[in-house]
């Protein structure tokens, strides 16, 4: 079986594998398949999250939010979530999401 990909493929999404060996898509102008819809979660108390543009510590930071922050969960990984805050999307740890806002 071949795992070859097309140029298109290549073109489209940008896949790379974060700190922890999660393989991610990157590309900045897609939106993950399954997207529709989302989970609501909520940033923890007693923190200051980071928005990143890639699902890794070393991505660039988009934006910082509060803990109570409201997030909704676009796809989830098993490290990080690509999510939505307040109109922007990027990606946050996932140790740092809760299911209740308190």
């Amino acid at each position: 079986m071949s795992t070859a990909r097309s140029a298109t493929d290549k073109l489209s999404y940008a896949k790379y594998k974060t700190d922890r060996g999660e393989t991610i898509d990157k590309s900045k102008n897609t939106t993950p398949a399954n997207t529709s819809g989302g989970t609501t979660k909520y940033i923890i108390k007693g923190v200051r999250l980071n928005l990143r543009d890639s699902a890794s510590g070393d991505g660039d930071i988009i934006g910082t939010y509060r803990g109570g922050t409201k997030v909704t969960v676009l796809k989830k990984g098993k490290y990080w979530s690509y999510v939505e805050v307040k109109g922007k999307t990027g990606y946050m740890a996932n140790d740092f999401l809760t299911d209740t806002k308190d």
